[in-house]
Order: structure tokens, then sequence, then C-alpha cells
């Protein structure tokens, strides 16, 4: 198997899941699903609100079985297996949000339905045609080598299934300054094109049956997550420390300031049939 900590991403993936462990109540690692910047939705439930609406399109159910590339400390897992009933398996870089993940999955009583592995989404640790639906939740930003991710994703899957990715889109070339969004722990990210990012997985051989802008649904989370964290402040100032917490407010800040040039999309695609039996 390839390093699953390729330069030190997994350590810093895991200071950032701490973070947002310590300002959200479910732990999530991602972005909110808002009707706008006055709706009065709490960060907590526009991330639940984002992995309902992406997993609608999953089309899962108890009989599923789904691929959960950068599985986080098991937030979507977790939602999705309880609102479905469907079996999850989840892969990830960072050794300390694998640890995290599954006792949130046996706090959650769903150690027969959830595990969490430590794995490189380059390289996953699964059989072929494996899986009945996958799902990529804001982990391509943050792979170098995009092919390689989408090919395995490709290959873990049966034929006519589908692939669900959520991922930030470049408007326009990012400022240099932006490249860590000011935020010391954040992880790296390289994000590409919305036409890119659809020309990698359709290069994979998937066939994109829906493109989504979610950019003016997701844009709200930064202002969400400020909110959040002043109301930790305390908290969060006693396990990571008043610079910390100073350059994670800033980062905040300067993200909602991101709207010119990152958007954010769902891919829906899927998997064509084997030549000669197309179901």
């Amino acid at each position: 198997m390839a390093d699953v900590h390729p330069a030190g991403a997994g350590t810093v993936h895991d200071a950032f899941a701490d973070f947002c462990a310590l300002t959200l109540d479910n732990g999530a690692m991602h972005q909110g699903y808002f009707d706008g910047h006055d709706q009065p939705l709490s960060c907590t439930q526009a991330t639940d609100r984002l992995i309902r609406t992406l997993g609608e399109h999953l089309k899962l159910t108890d009989a599923s079985r789904l691929l959960d590339i950068g599985c986080g400390t098991a937030h979507p897992a977790i939602l999705l297996a309880q609102d479905t009933g469907c079996a999850v398996e989840g892969v990830n870089v960072g050794r300390h949000q694998i640890t995290t993940a599954n006792r949130r999955v046996s706090d959650a009583g769903l150690s027969h339905r959830i595990r969490c592995h430590l794995a490189n989404a380059t390289a996953l640790p699964f059989r072929s045609s494996a899986f009945s639906a996958a799902l990529a939740t804001e982990v391509l930003v943050h792979i170098e080598n995009k092919p390689a991710a989408l090919a395995e994703a490709f290959r873990c899957l049966k034929p006519t299934t589908r692939l669900v990715v959520s991922d930030f889109v470049l408007l326009c070339p990012r400022p240099q300054q932006t490249a860590a969004l000011g935020i010391r722990f954040a992880p790296p990210s390289y994000p590409v094109s919305l036409m890119e990012m659809i020309r990698l997985v359709t290069q994979a051989g998937f066939s994109i049956r829906k493109v989504i802008d979610l950019t003016d649904h997701t844009s709200p989370t930064p202002t969400a997550m400020l909110a959040a964290l002043k109301n930790r402040w305390d908290v969060l100032k006693h396990h990571i420390g008043p610079q910390a917490l100073d350059e994670a407010a800033s980062g905040l800040r300067l993200m909602e300031r991101t709207r010119t040039w990152l958007g954010y999309a769902a891919l829906i695609a899927d998997k064509p049939g084997e030549p000669g039996n197309p179901r």
C-alpha cells in the first residue's frame, strides 16, 4: 500500500479534525448547506443537511455498501447509515481521525455496519467491484494525484453504480497568499476548476449525470463556523491555545472572502455497465 501519510498530511488533517470536533457538535469537517446568509440554521444543522442532500443522489438502501473516501471522523457515514441502513467502509489518511471515527461509530451502536480504515485514496485496500455507491466529500481538493484516486474509486465500484463528489472548485486563479487559507493547521489544498474536475471524473471512466452548483448554498459556512467558534472560544483556547485560535478565526474571516475565486459543486457520476451487460 502507498504511504497513507503523504508529506505528513495525516497529521495536519488530524489537527483540523480536533478543531472541528471542538467547534461543532457533530464533528463535521465539511461545508454546510444553507438557503442563504440569513437562514437560521446552525453550522451543525447545515453540515448534516449537506450530507443528506448528497445522500439522496446515492439512492442508498439497507442493501447498499457505501465507500466513504476521506471519511474524516465518520460524520457522513454515521448519518447515512442511520438514515438508510446502509453499510459503510470509510478511509482516511489521519490515524487519530480513524481512531476517533471508529470510537464515534461504536458510541452510535453502528460497529456492525460501519468500519473506518487508515488508507490512502490512491491505493484503496478493497477488492474490485466491492461497493454499490461511493461518496467523496471535500477530499479530492486535498489530493494532488486526483486521477489515481478517481481510478481507485472506479475500480472499487460495481458496474452501474454511482459516485457523488462534492468539492471546492476554482472560479479563477486563487491569490497566492491564500495557499493555506491563513490557518496553520488547515489541510493543504489543490483545487481545480469545475471543468477540470468534470474532465478528471470522465477520464476515470464515469459518466456525468448531473452537475450542481452549490456555491451560494455553502458560502455562508465560514460565517456560521465563526459564530460557533465564538460561542466556544474559552473551550477552544484551552485546547488549542490562543495563537492557534486567533489564526483559525483569521482564516475563517479570509474564507468569507473566497467567493470571488472559490466555488463549490457536486458531481453525480455513474460507472457504466460492463460491455454486453448494461444492467
